[in-house]
């Protein structure tokens, strides 16, 4: 009985490592493999067009306008949660997986129809001359309202770390709120804080759905990496889609190298 068992876990976990392999592993190493091959061997420069350069600066662009706002608000939303007590809390918080549970097409869809030329708040804004659709803004809102969750829910988790003695002695020792905020609230969260930045830059560079929608798709305006990769591979310039997964990774892994090195330093 005990070798049959034994025998069942190790073919689940040969199982298990074969999936991982087929479907992530394999798949990855061979956009790594072939866009180092492009980068270094083939010297195939004249693949990095102007149009996926601005592509690039686009997405990082994003990513640099939403991972700042998302941390703040957090942050602040997370200190404010612990502090407040009001009805419908609970049904508060519930809202926060909103993004999670919505198409990103429907998140960009709904942007549209919010801030359209056709409707009062879009008439208002086009008198002040704010462009949100077919523009970098709208792009950048529809992101931050899809990756809000992550870090807000890397922190919540950790905010009963901070116990109220600890607030107490800060308090006690002259703190402002403001330092209890930073000196007691920040240390306590700063690991979820970190693991929720890294999960945030990795999903806002990989947004396909709602900048689609949001961008119009427009090269060299609004086209970021992702609509890059879509329009090269049906124009069937697969070097080009090939070299811009391999980019979006290596942003990505950078990201999960940089973590490291905060956790490590701080």
């Amino acid at each position: 009985m005990k070798t049959k068992n034994s025998f069942i876990g190790s073919a689940l976990v040969l199982l298990s490592i074969s999936y991982i392999g087929i479907v992530i592993v394999f798949p990855l190493l061979n956009i790594i493999i072939n866009g180092i091959k492009y980068f270094l061997y083939d010297e195939n420069y004249e693949l990095l067009t102007k149009d996926f350069l601005h592509a690039a600066k686009i997405t990082i662009l994003i990513s640099l306008l939403t991972i700042p706002f998302n941390t703040l608000f957090s942050l602040i939303f997370a200190w404010k949660m612990k502090h407040s007590k009001f009805p419908g809390k609970a049904i508060l918080l519930s809202f926060i997986d909103l993004p999670f549970s919505v198409s990103p097409i429907i998140s960009g869809l709904m942007i549209i129809f919010l801030y359209n030329y056709n409707t009062t708040l879009g008439s208002l804004l086009r008198n002040l001359e704010i462009k949100i659709i077919f523009n970098l803004l709208g792009m950048t809102l529809a992101t931050t309202f899809l990756t809000l969750p992550f870090i807000l829910r890397e922190i919540l988790p950790l905010v009963e770390k901070v116990t109220e003695e600890q607030e107490e002695a800060a308090k006690n020792s002259g703190a402002y709120n403001l330092q209890t905020f930073y000196l007691i609230f920040i240390p306590q969260v700063q690991d979820g804080t970190y693991y929720g930045i890294l999960l945030t830059a990795i999903r806002t560079m990989g947004e396909f759905g709602a900048v689609s929608i949001l961008s119009g798709n427009i090269i060299s305006k609004t086209q970021t990496l992702t609509l890059f990769i879509e329009q090269s591979y049906k124009e069937y310039q697969t070097e080009q889609a090939l070299i811009a997964s391999f980019t979006l990774i290596m942003f990505s892994l950078i990201a999960a190298f940089l973590k490291q090195v905060f956790l490590r330093v701080l």
